[in-house]
This record gives structure tokens, sequence and C-alpha cells, in this order.
């Protein structure tokens, strides 16, 4: 790799390290589609899909405003106090039963279902 390329592949990771991160739990089928269309402004954290994956990562996941989901994981009261300033849950299912709205609720955690919008988008295409 030329001098120039790892300098611009440098400059392009740093730049990723100041965009808001958004933690991706379970395996949404529109991850991809998600990553082409705003990976210049966000930047997708995707750690394995174990609960138990989640506890080393404490740290980081302490400035995470957002969380996209599928209904593969369960984003109980215990995941979401890992989460101090989580504001937003997105999921990709068109249920919630994955999701503990009681703890979200509490916090103050606003809930919103991208299925609709896929579903919509994938009718008309």
């Amino acid at each position: 790799m030329a001098e120039e390329e790892k300098v611009e592949l440098q400059q392009l990771k740093h730049e990723n390290q100041d965009l808001p991160q958004v933690l991706v739990l379970g395996s949404p089928t529109c991850l991809q589609t998600l990553k082409q269309l705003y990976s210049h402004k966000f930047r997708f954290l995707i750690p394995n899909t174990s609960l138990d994956s989640l506890y080393p990562l404490t740290a980081p996941l302490s400035s995470i405003s957002a969380v996209i989901c599928s209904a593969s994981f369960s984003l109980t009261a215990p995941v979401l106090r890992l989460l101090p300033s989580l504001r937003l849950v997105v999921t990709t299912s068109a249920g919630t039963d994955h999701i503990d709205l009681n703890e979200c609720g509490c916090r103050g955690i606003q809930n919103m279902s991208s299925f609709a919008s896929f579903t919509l988008k994938a009718i008309t295409h």
C-alpha cells in the first residue's frame, strides 16, 4: 500500500471515531443497507451477539445513545443498564417482545420500529 493510501486510511479511521456510535444487537437483515446509507453519519458497533460479550465493553458502551436490534436479541433491563446514555431503541422487527419497554419507559428511552419502513421500501422497489 502506498504511503498516501495509508495516510488517507488513518484519516478515515480517525474521522469514524468522531461519529456518533450506534450499537447493533442481533443480526438485523437491513444492516448492510443501513451501513451503506448512513456510515458517513454513524459508527456502527457490532459486538458478538451473546450477552456475555457486552459486559467487558462497559466503558465504551457508556456513550452510546442509540441501539438497533433485531428480535433475535433480548434487550433486557440488565442490558439497558449497561447503556446509561441510551435515548433511542430501534427494532427491525414488527414486535417489541424482546425489549423491556417498562425499563425503557422509566429511563425515558424512546422506542420505534423500522419494520414498516423497510417493508414498504421493499414493496415499492
